[in-house]
């Protein structure tokens, strides 16, 4: 089944008349990655992870100019004018020298929430089925 609008919208009517529910296999088929809008889950991620906004993540000093801002929304590097270190949002977070961007990570957590193994996330998200149980392995040191 191949995801449009008219087949997000629309589903086949159960037997007693209602409309028969997307069942889980298929919204994630159908959804997938793609769903997934880079910009949202960025914006969503760095809000979740830093909720004071831009900061230097060695010092703490706030970074309010516009062309920081930008360059904090872009997962870039900075330079703090305080300690002079450079850091990105990323810097000291569970994404930290990660292959994953904020949007694969939002997907990795919605189908391991989902019940997908490793081997099934893993080859959704183009890693290795290792990848996805170290994963496993951080969530459980941070729960």
């Amino acid at each position: 089944m191949e995801f449009t609008k008219s087949t997000a919208l629309v589903s086949p009517r159960h037997p007693s008349g209602k409309p028969a529910p997307p069942l889980p296999g298929a919204v994630l088929t159908a959804l997938g990655e793609i769903w997934l809008d880079s910009h949202s889950c960025q914006a969503w991620f760095l809000q979740a992870l830093h909720p004071q906004g831009p900061h230097c993540r060695w010092c703490g000093r706030a970074l309010t100019s516009p062309a920081q801002a930008a360059t904090w929304q872009a997962l870039g590097r900075l330079r703090c004018p305080d300690c002079g270190r450079w850091c990105t949002p990323l810097t000291n977070t569970i994404l930290s020298k990660s292959s994953l961007d904020p949007r694969r990570y939002v997907l990795l957590c919605l189908l391991a929430l989902a019940g997908l193994d490793d081997r099934a996330i893993a080859q959704r998200l183009q890693v290795s089925a290792e990848t996805i149980r170290r994963w496993r392995a951080r969530w459980r040191e941070a729960a």
